[in-house]
């Protein structure tokens, strides 16, 4: 029975893993958004219009 609770509390934690890293990520999405829009606007990342062609 002990065995079984300590795997409880092992995937418990596991579980909520996910959440944090869905919580952190918004942050380095527009970290890199803004760093690439002032690469694009400062002329040192070339932009490409066929990027919106499909």
């Amino acid at each position: 029975m002990a065995d079984k609770l300590s795997q409880f509390s092992h995937a418990y934690a596991l579980s909520k893993q996910p959440f944090e890293n869905m919580k952190q990520t918004p942050s380095w999405q527009s970290e890199i958004v803004f760093v690439l829009l002032a690469g694009v606007l400062g002329g040192i990342i070339t932009w490409h219009p066929g990027m919106f062609h499909p």
